[in-house]
């Protein structure tokens, strides 16, 4: 009686192991799968392509690209038709050609174009625009429509970001 009751505790003791084994296994495993989540690898010449999905339920909704751990390599982004750069504010309107920024006059706003030069980190080529900055950048990007938006590696090294679209 004894020997049989020591085999089920071992039988259960192995059955227990097994299964806290295979959560830990399962945690690590989606932790490393949430970790490379929007994880981009561009080798030279290279382009990739990130789903923009906006939230089309409502007129008021906002699409923000998220760039994250950009090393400075020089990339081009194209396919959407605005892109607004959150921080200085920035217009860069491909369909028109033109960018431009915001400014407060009096009680009012008025349209003053930028300089579009390539020797500004970001600038306005004809089908997009082109990025050469470190660390992190946000695009308000135009939506109201699916689409697609290119990535194209134009340095001469291999390029590593993260990329999130968000819907507001």
């Amino acid at each position: 009686m004894i020997k049989q009751t020591y085999k089920k505790q071992n039988s259960w003791n192995m059955g227990c192991s097994l299964f806290l084994v295979a959560v830990v296994m399962t945690s690590v495993a989606f932790a490393f799968w949430l970790n490379n989540t929007g994880k981009y690898t561009v080798q030279v010449g290279e382009t990739i392509e990130i789903k923009v999905n906006p939230n089309l339920n409502f007129q008021e909704s906002s699409t923000r690209l998220i760039l994250k751990e950009l090393g400075g390599e020089k990339l081009k982004f194209s396919g959407s038709l605005v892109w607004k750069d959150s921080r200085s504010g920035i217009f860069y309107d491909v369909e028109n050609q033109t960018v431009s920024k915001l400014v407060e006059k009096s009680e009012d706003y008025k349209e003053e174009l930028v300089k579009n030069s390539p020797i500004n980190d970001i600038y306005l080529t004809k089908d997009g625009i082109i990025l050469k900055v470190k660390g992190e950048k946000i695009f308000y990007i135009d939506s109201g429509r699916n689409y697609t938006i290119k990535v194209k590696n134009l340095s001469n090294k291999t390029a590593h970001f993260k990329a999130t679209v968000t819907n507001r």
